[in-house]
């Protein structure tokens, strides 16, 4: 039996998920592939094909959601229509391999995550790599309309406890169901006008930016990826704990990745007076991971950083601490989380214009990403042992550029994710390589 009765069919968008879909619609205008992400899980032990189609099999059967699409209701609020069958059969690519190192299978996976999904209904693809040596990859491309990036791992969490046959004890947890949001009105508009402020206060004085040219046909995006050992990623929590703690980790991280981003800046002269980087923040309980599992529960902090203390290096971790502080003393998060609610009236195509006017059409100088907790908790999967989780999402163009660090258990992985053309190759290689420096540094 399908989990969704078919009496409901609705699930409202938050201001958040319409913010989501307007990046994947800039995205996709501006030759980008879109606002999804690919997890890859890493395995000790090969994974039975048949066991993990029919597994799949039974996402879709109890999941009817995975087979929704955007529409806009009566009162003109968009939501997400899903009926209470099945959805569509949920792609998989198998293929075998004999060689098991990361780097050599990587390009499956990168071509995986540049296939464009088939339909407007299709939000999910997975893809399949058993070696010869005894290890196995698989990766699972999703549709960040419909799931963000801890969401896309509780999902493989739910897929483990389906294979133990745990479903019930999860799904009756699983909300499906958001009001229309239309109430609360003068908090919104102060959340507007607070985020306005912000916004013009950070094209005052321009930004730094690389330069990205446009593209009448789909660009792929492209992938550097680097996997810390167990020693390398006890090496960089020390560092972080001697520091202001781990719990203060994202202004740390953020610095240490801007450090060798600025190196790159200067060598392309790409000079400006100001980096903006905008940093999702989950916004979710622990007692929420299972009710909140669907689409975004996000918000947003902007942070601004003098190019000048960047370049000299002192106190730039203080600095982005203080901002921090300032940004959640003066509720940036949830006034931005209340105005994204006013702009679910306006059409894609109509806020993908607006929201490059503020910034003078550019959008940020990088986006950053840094999720210290993971929502995949199992260390088997269809009897092959877990041993790394990673993530390679596309960036949102422009500005085309993204940096992404993930703990997984005793792991940490750093992808820096860049659309085609924006840097070549060996730019790319060497800003990798030092930001992995710096991190260990």
């Amino acid at each position: 039996m399908a989990f969704c009765s078919p009496l409901r069919q609705k699930r409202y968008l938050t201001g958040i998920d319409w913010v989501i879909n307007t990046l994947d619609a800039m995205s996709k205008h501006a030759g980008g592939r879109g606002n999804s992400s690919q997890i890859i899980l890493e395995t000790k032990g090969n994974i039975d094909p048949a066991r993990l189609r029919n597994l799949i099999d039974r996402m879709g059967e109890l999941l009817p959601v995975l087979g929704g699409h955007v529409a806009r209701a009566w009162n003109l609020c968009p939501y997400w229509r899903f009926n209470g069958r099945t959805a569509s059969k949920i792609p998989l690519t198998c293929a075998q391999s004999g060689k098991s190192h990361f780097g050599t299978v990587f390009p499956v996976f990168q071509k995986h995550v540049n296939k464009p999904f088939n339909s407007k209904k299709e939000h999910l693809r997975f893809c399949l790599l058993n070696t010869t040596e005894g290890k196995a990859y698989l990766g699972m491309h999703f549709d960040h309309r419909l799931l963000d990036a801890f969401g896309a791992e509780t999902f493989l969490e739910l897929m483990a406890q389906c294979e133990q046959g745990r479903e019930s004890e999860v799904l009756k947890d699983i909300r499906l169901q958001e009001p229309a949001h239309l109430d609360n009105w003068m908090r919104r508009f102060i959340g507007g006008r607070n985020t306005n402020r912000m916004q013009r206060s950070l094209s005052r004085d321009g930004m730094v930016s690389l330069p990205l040219k446009t593209s009448s046909s789909p660009r792929e995006t492209l992938f550097e990826v680097v996997r810390f050992s167990t020693e390398e990623t006890r090496i960089i929590k020390e560092n972080l704990c001697a520091g202001p703690g781990f719990i203060l980790a994202l202004p740390s991280m953020l610095a240490r990745t801007l450090k060798p981003l600025h190196q790159l800046i200067k060598t392309r002269n790409c000079n400006g007076p100001h980096y903006v980087i905008p940093v999702s923040v989950v916004r979710r309980t622990p007692d929420e991971i299972w009710t909140k599992m669907f689409f975004n529960h996000v918000s947003f902090l902007f942070f601004q950083v003098p190019s000048e203390l960047v370049d000299s290096g002192q106190d730039l971790e203080v600095y982005l601490r203080n901002q921090l502080y300032e940004h959640i003393k003066a509720g940036l998060p949830e006034d931005i989380y209340h105005a994204s609610m006013l702009t679910r009236i306006a059409p894609l195509s109509l806020l993908r214009l607006f929201s490059q006017i503020p910034l003078g059409g550019k959008v940020a100088t990088n986006y950053f990403a840094f999720l210290k907790e993971s929502g995949f908790e199992s260390r088997h999967l269809l009897g092959a042992e877990i041993v790394n989780l990673i993530h390679t999402p596309h960036v949102p163009t422009p500005p085309g550029l993204g940096i992404f660090l993930n703990f997984f258990h005793d792991r940490l992985n750093l992808v820096v994710s860049y659309v085609e053309g924006l840097l070549q190759k060996d730019e790319a290689s060497k800003l990798t390589e030092r930001t992995k420096e710096t991190l260990l540094d």
